[in-house]
């Protein structure tokens, strides 16, 4: 006996099964992000107009240069320079004693 015929042939691999659908799970992915993404706009437009309220109307900027209010006066008269020593000089010469004050307003 020769070598050749002790050892058998090998025999075919199985074929392997073909895959078929696969786009379930791809619509399923689809459909998660149109509801979270319908979710979000929903809780934006119904919450959002309770953070912002709109009772009055931001003044023009000519209304605000025309102000007698000496804390609007103060900051009209600050520079305009981003150098460090003038942005010193203007937080220097503000006042932020009624800051507080004005804070606990907003929430009534």
């Amino acid at each position: 006996m020769t070598m050749d015929q002790m050892t058998p042939a090998p025999a075919p691999a199985p074929e392997m099964p073909k895959k078929e659908g696969g786009t379930g799970g791809v619509i399923a992915i689809i459909v998660i992000v149109v509801l979270l993404a319908l979710g979000g706009i929903y809780y934006l437009m119904t919450s959002g107009s309770a953070m912002l309220p709109v009772d009055e109307a931001m003044p023009t900027m000519q209304e605000v240069q025309n102000s007698n209010d000496p804390d609007v006066q103060a900051t009209m008269q600050q520079g305009s320079s981003d150098a460090l020593a003038d942005i010193e000089a203007d937080m220097g010469s503000t006042d932020f004693t009624s800051l507080d004050a004005e804070i606990n307003n907003l929430g009534q």
